[in-house]
């Protein structure tokens, strides 16, 4: 969950929209549209970039897994986390992340 924009947040949202994300933001939620077509160093940096998002997890303690593959090395943990996949269209990928109330 996101709650204000800090200036680390700031700036990571910034280069988020530089490296072609689409950032909308609705009153509870951000999207994030990401497109299929970016060359893969991008992907990566992208996903760093959301990581940067969450203040309420210690890495690795309390890590949030974003995918369904299980892991010996950390312990999924019940609440959600920051950052949820939502639908992937022909031209990208919508990830969501809430905002704290």
């Amino acid at each position: 969950m996101v709650r204000e924009l800090t200036e680390k947040k700031k700036v990571a949202f910034e280069r988020l929209r530089e490296l072609g994300v689409k950032i909308e933001e609705l009153e509870h939620f951000y999207d994030f549209s990401i497109p299929h077509d970016l060359r893969d160093p991008r992907y990566i940096e992208i996903g760093f970039l959301l990581a940067q998002l969450n203040d309420d997890q210690e890495y690795p303690k309390g890590y949030s897994i974003l995918c369904d593959l299980d892991s010996k090395i950390y312990s999924r943990i019940t609440e959600p986390g920051p950052v949820h996949f939502r639908e992937s269209y022909p031209d990208f990928l919508l990830y969501r992340v809430y905002k704290k109330k």
